[in-house]
């Protein structure tokens, strides 16, 4: 085959389509993205990639492919090892793979490559049509499982408060009772809330500090990630903590976040306002909140 030698830049826009491809390098060479830039049969390749004394043309370009692809499995090892050893080396190297398939990285960072691994899982999952009451279970503890490692990699590399004087628990204590009600606490950036159907959380925390866990059985868990001191706190709550602050997450008074609480938990105002007084507090102290927004005079 006699044709002109490919321009520089079509030619490193077809080599990265070819090696980038999750079905190898034989499927790059033929996909239609690889041919718009150089549109070379596999017959003719060593006429684009010369062969060496030892390996073929092909055989060349399956080495950086597979040092690609390797890259890209090692950032999801790291960004999600609890769910590895969860779903052991061979499933969660295949669930990766197809993943890529149907996400291929689009930028140059691989910070966002995994943001939707969650996602995938949840909508790929095999009884998704089924309706919820009906669905096995083991895929729910995957997928909260996968939930909570992205949130933490994404507490522990995005923004945060370090730097800043955050009010700590006599400054919650200080608020005058007569506008206790009318005062907000937004919480910081650096935090997440999850209401989960299996405890992950104590999965998440045994194999990190172990390096192993027995799986858990399911029951619904509330969770808070917060990050202090470059450092991520996961904490679990009850369904009335987690009520709470959700509610002041959202920018709702003490008071309203209060009566919110009570009405999906059945607890009393009163009796749950005595005990959210201790809880702010202690969160407090664990960096929850951002600022302490009394009412207007």
């Amino acid at each position: 085959m006699n044709q002109a030698r490919p321009h520089t830049a079509s030619l490193q826009q077809w080599m990265q389509s070819v090696i980038t491809n999750p079905l190898g390098v034989v499927a790059g060479v033929a996909s239609d993205e690889a041919r718009r830039y150089v549109d070379v049969p596999l017959a003719d390749l060593e006429s684009v990639v010369t062969r060496s004394t030892k390996l073929s043309g092909a055989q060349r370009l399956a080495i950086y492919g597979r040092a690609y692809h390797l890259r890209l499995l090692e950032c999801f090892r790291a960004e999600y090892p609890c769910l590895r050893k969860a779903l052991g080396d061979d499933i969660f190297e295949r669930f990766v793979i197809e993943y890529l398939h149907a996400n291929p990285p689009q930028t140059y960072t691989l910070q966002e490559l995994a943001a939707r691994f969650p996602s995938y899982l949840d909508e790929t999952r095999p009884d998704a049509d089924v309706p919820a009451d009906e669905r096995n279970q083991w895929p729910d503890f995957a997928i909260d499982l996968a939930v909570l490692e992205r949130a933490f990699f994404e507490l522990y590399d995005g923004e945060g408060v370090e730097g800043q004087t955050l009010p700590n628990s006599t400054a919650l204590r200080d608020i005058p009772a007569e506008v206790r009600d009318r005062t907000r606490l937004p919480t910081v950036v650096c935090q997440r809330l999850f209401a989960f159907r299996f405890p992950v959380q104590q999965y998440f925390r045994d194999i990190r500090e172990l390096g192993d866990a027995d799986y858990p059985s399911p029951g619904d868990s509330y969770v808070v990630l917060t990050r202090r001191n470059y450092v991520v706190q996961v904490d679990d709550l009850t369904e009335a903590q987690f009520g709470l602050l959700t509610g002041l997450s959202a920018g709702l008074t003490f008071g309203a976040s209060v009566q919110q609480a009570c009405e999906k938990t059945r607890n009393v105002p009163a009796d749950l306002t005595a005990n959210a007084l201790q809880w702010l507090g202690e969160w407090a102290e664990r960096g929850f909140f951002v600022a302490v927004e009394l009412p207007p005079r």
